[in-house]
């Protein structure tokens, strides 16, 4: 009777459904219990959200991070749960991040009625890159104990090879914090990055620790707890004495100096260009050079050399617009932005750029730069390459094309000056190539009104401020609503003009002594190979402990 139950009982046992009986056997395919661990993964994604709004919070930023990696690398659910609870930590902090992207999207397309689906979409994508960190972190975990080694490597990897219109690098929620900014002059933002997740690693790494102390009485590894703790506050504190032996050098009498006028004025009204003009005559004799936002001007032919003879110009111009004489009286030379546009055989436009202009004194170009990075959906479209009539169908005329020179664009008062347009900013190879070259001063200039927020130009400024810093060379930055200013080598905000409103300064730059720092010569070199270190040394560590 006995051996009658076990046989009745052994085919009940087949038929019970694969995946529960695994996840019996197996805890690590168990799926979340409660709710609990739905809002810490929504909560620690809203806590990083939050630092990309307001800088402030860094701290809370990397408690957000440090919830996240507890949650994947500690908690043992089937590989799904991973995934999703990693995206709803993604989403949750895009939503709060990017807030401003559906009042954008209405204002860029004209209409809010599809704004806020497109929004949903967007925040959607964003957080699966984070899906993508999640579910990995959570597989290498259940193949070696050893799986935080790869933690920066995994984050990083995935951020960079995820396809943005920003690069939200987690270096990023730091800009509050200037000391842990200094690694960028080793291995630019990407080794920042590494040390934001090493720190949230760390806080994680100490939080398990102490419960395991409070329920076992045990702490593991404490000396190396220890040991990484004194690691990360040791390069606080090499932060802090870089961030003021560059303040002091920045601030001495034997430096150079240009003074700039700073002329900050939203494009899109048809006054635009006789309130520039007005700010800089009121500034012409106290400044060397004279800098307007991104499409201050008009529509040029690349065959254009001087802009003397106005009606030269109007046969030079696309367009009905006041710039045939940019600045009718200037006191100084000129930085502006304009579309440039490639004549053909027969004279009409055959290629469409977005340039930036050097003009001098006696009205001649001394200078001129076309755009390379385009902004999505903004300058091009997706998928144009794929399908080339895409930009057609849409009735968006010419597209843009894209630049090819990156070299500094002109010199004034023998200041070489690196000029980037717009997004240019946020891509780290471009300051460091023009500083390679010769550059001694970084400057932007850019139109943000089609985003329609000021949160954007904030969170443009703080990706910009690193290029200041990996290349240890002062920026400027003239926008048209913002943030326009200047930053010192050391990532120090200097100056800036009120943003959301038409604005102008003059400002003194210093120009230290030039010094190529490791990421301007190497790039990603180091962090790179920081990254390759960490997985080999955790595959070996995981191969010596499977042999004992």
């Amino acid at each position: 009777m006995i051996r009658k139950l076990d046989k009745k009982s052994a085919a009940l046992s087949k038929r019970t459904v694969p995946a529960e009986r695994d996840a019996a056997r197996d805890p690590e395919l168990a799926k979340p219990g409660t709710v609990m661990t739905f809002l810490v993964s929504i909560c620690s994604g809203a806590a990083t959200g939050v630092a990309w709004v307001d800088q402030s919070f860094g701290w809370l930023a990397l408690l957000g991070l440090a919830g996240f990696l507890t949650l994947h690398l500690t908690q043992r659910f089937r590989l799904r749960w991973h995934f999703l609870l990693a995206w709803l930590y993604g989403t949750a902090c895009f939503t709060i991040a990017t807030s401003w992207f559906p009042y954008s999207a209405g204002y860029l397309l004209g209409s809010e009625t599809f704004s806020f689906a497109i929004g949903i979409a967007i925040w959607l994508y964003l957080g699966f890159q984070y899906a993508l960190i999640g579910v990995t972190l959570a597989a290498i975990r259940r193949r070696t104990s050893f799986a935080w080694l790869a933690v920066p490597t995994v984050w990083v990897g995935v951020l960079m090879m995820y396809p943005n219109m920003f690069p939200f690098m987690p270096a990023c929620l730091l800009t509050g914090h200037e000391p842990m900014l200094q690694l960028a002059e080793i291995g630019g933002v990407l080794l920042v990055s590494i040390y934001t997740i090493a720190i949230a690693g760390f806080i994680a790494w100490s939080f398990v620790g102490c419960i395991s102390f409070y329920r076992n009485g045990l702490m593991n590894n404490f000396m190396w707890r220890c040991l990484a703790g004194a690691v990360l506050l040791g390069i606080y504190f090499w932060g802090d004495a870089r961030t003021k032996t560059f303040d002091q050098q920045y601030q001495a009498t034997n430096n150079r100096q240009l003074k700039v006028g700073l002329v900050q004025a939203s494009t899109k009204y048809d006054v635009s260009h006789e309130r520039m003009v007005s700010a800089a005559d009121s500034m012409a004799s106290m400044v060397d050079l004279m800098i307007w936002p991104e499409n201050s001007l008009g529509n040029y032919s690349a065959e254009l050399t001087d802009f003397n003879d106005p009606n030269h110009v109007k046969a030079h111009s696309k367009g009905d617009h006041t710039g045939f004489q940019p600045w009718p009286n200037p006191g100084a030379t000129l930085l502006a932005g304009a579309d440039i546009w490639q004549p053909g055989e027969d004279g009409k436009a055959t290629r469409r750029f977005v340039g930036a202009l050097v003009i001098d004194e006696d009205q001649k170009l001394a200078g001129c730069r076309r755009k390379i990075k385009l902004m999505p959906f903004g300058e091009f479209i997706p998928g144009r390459t794929l399908i080339p009539k895409l930009h057609e169908w849409l009735g968006n005329g010419l597209p843009i094309s894209v630049g090819t020179d990156n070299a500094p664009l002109a010199e004034v008062k023998e200041v070489s000056i690196a000029a980037m347009l717009c997004c240019e900013d946020m891509f780290p190879a471009m300051a460091a190539g023009q500083i390679r070259d010769g550059g001694d001063l970084l400057v932007t200039i850019g139109n943000n009104i089609v985003f329609n927020s000021e949160v954007v130009g904030q969170q443009h400024f703080r990706i910009a401020r690193f290029r200041a810093i990996e290349n240890r060379t002062p920026m400027l930055r003239c926008m048209t609503t913002g943030v326009s200013g200047l930053v010192s080598p050391s990532g120090r905000i200097i100056s800036s003009l009120p943003e959301g409103e038409d604005a102008a300064g003059v400002l003194t730059v210093t120009i230290p002594e030039k010094k190529l720092t490791l990421f301007t010569r190497w790039g990603n070199s180091i962090p790179l190979t920081m990254m390759a270190i960490g997985l080999v040394t955790m595959v070996s560590l995981q191969r010596k402990k499977h042999h004992r």
